[in-house]
């Protein structure tokens, strides 16, 4: 605690604990390692885990080649070229496509560069549970945080996710930890936080009695930072407030499709993850830090599930920001404070951890799926790189980031008026109207009526292609 600083009230008049210490912090780091280091190679895998990864690594790739414009990150499919209009993506903060791309300029594949961020992401909030555990509750509660973070299924399954849940997590434990315990510079996490993502700043709102010099200060460096990625992302793809705001409303349950009992069975497979998270229940009945920083963390998790209802119906990791919350909370109930530990707790916690693993373990065979990846692959090897490509059933960036050609949709299902004017938009912004265009479907699968009618296609490596007029 700094020189001056006063003491949070819940720790006026008591010795404060310390925190993780540096033998234990190694242990679970190398953990961590042992954990995921296997996975770090490789294509990425099918699945929404492996796109997420593959879309940084296109912005990554195109960051490249664009210099200085790449600032705002772009997910054109095909490196773009000069003059070409570029497809910015400032939906969110640059903090995790800067990371990735910076990462992509070690001597490693672009799959394990993006990992190699994920890896980093995930052991920090690793340390920092743990490290938060230890203060609140002791060395004990320390220990088992930081062993449910990696080896539940939500922190096994998504130790590798590249994706602004993970990035996200690391800045807002440090923000809660400076904010109520009085722990660390507040202003640069908050800062961190904002480049990261919107929900990472959160703390700043929830966590109350924090003096208004330490609050002041973070505010206005996560402001200036949130503003000057708004300004940054309008730059380079202006849009009105009102179209920001309609993307908003989609993600949410306001969405037409929003399915109330998809999005109760998601967040409730996640909780139950962990049984002992009964702990929701059990809220600490005395004023203390560990209330406060419990309550602030359960916020931020709910209200991420809550304001993005209609993506967290689809995106499973939407409830990565409540692993914080149930890995605390589970790990002060069977470790309170001043507690020695018991043979029943201990008992519990092999228990839970054990479940844990199985549920994971059984998982990995259908997450460590490539198809996509290879289909790529065999797309690039047979297709000639100076055409533009469709799919009538999209195509997700696992595939997009391998086959390194001009093909759309990203995503969504196309038909034959919005194939042709897809392919004549994209020759208007090449400035090319005669470069010529492909529907692609997988051979042997049944073609929607309206490829079909294009005529006979011609067979290529797997694909069965028809030609755009």
């Amino acid at each position: 605690m700094s020189a001056g600083a006063q003491p949070p009230p819940e720790l006026a008049g008591r010795g404060e604990r310390g925190g993780l210490r540096l033998r234990a912090a190694a242990m679970l780091v190398l953990l961590g390692v042992l954990l995921h280091g296997p996975q770090l190679a490789g294509p990425f895998t099918d699945g929404l885990s492996g796109d997420c990864g593959a879309m940084f690594s296109v912005m990554a790739r195109n960051t490249e080649r664009l210099g200085w414009r790449g600032l705002c990150p772009a997910i054109n499919t095909a490196p773009p070229e000069p003059g070409e209009l570029v497809d910015h993506y400032n939906h969110h903060p640059p903090g995790l496509p800067w990371m990735v791309f910076l990462a992509t300029r070690l001597p490693v594949q672009a799959e394990t560069a993006a990992r190699l961020v994920a890896l980093l992401l995930t052991l920090a909030t690793v340390l920092l549970l743990a490290d938060l555990a230890t203060r609140l509750s002791g060395p004990a509660a320390g220990g088992a945080a930081g062993l449910l973070a990696l080896l539940a299924p939500a922190g096994w399954h998504h130790g590798l996710l590249v994706n602004y849940e993970t990035a996200a997590l690391p800045p807002m434990l440090l923000l809660v930890r400076a904010l109520v315990l009085q722990r660390g510079p507040t202003a640069l996490a908050a800062a961190w936080g904002a480049l990261s993502d919107w929900i990472a700043v959160a703390p700043l709102l929830l966590v109350r009695g924090v003096t208004w010099r330490r609050r002041v200060p973070a505010a206005l460096a996560a402001g200036a930072v949130l503003a000057g990625s708004f300004v940054l992302g309008r730059l380079f793809a202006p849009g009105s407030p009102g179209e920001t705001l309609a993307q908003a409303r989609l993600a949410s349950f306001l969405n037409p499709a929003f399915d109330g009992g998809a999005w109760v069975a998601n967040v409730g497979r996640f909780l139950a993850a962990l049984p002992a998270a009964c702990a929701l229940l059990v809220w600490p009945r005395r004023a203390g830090p560990l209330r406060s920083v419990l309550g602030v963390l359960l916020a931020v998790g709910l209200a991420n599930v809550a304001v993005f209802a209609f993506h967290a119906t689809s995106h499973e990791t939407y409830v990565l920001l409540l692993l914080p919350y149930v890995v605390l909370s589970t790990a002060t109930l069977l470790f309170p404070a001043d507690a020695p530990p018991g043979r029943l707790p201990l008992i519990a916690l092999v228990l839970l951890l054990a479940a844990g693993s199985v549920q994971a373990l059984a998982a990995l065979p259908e997450r460590a799926r490539t198809s996509q990846a290879e289909l790529g692959d065999a797309f690039r090897a047979v297709t000639v790189e100076d055409a533009i490509y469709l799919h009538p059933q999209g195509v997700p960036f696992t595939f997009l980031h391998r086959a390194g050609r001009r093909v759309a949709p990203p995503w969504g299902v196309v038909d034959l008026p919005s194939a042709v004017v897809r392919v004549q938009d994209w020759r208007q912004r090449l400035g090319r109207p005669s470069l010529p265009g492909f529907v692609f479907t997988h051979e042997g699968e049944p073609a929607p009526d309206w490829v079909a009618a294009l005529g006979p296609g011609e067979s290529r490596g797997g694909f069965l292609f028809r030609a755009l007029p």
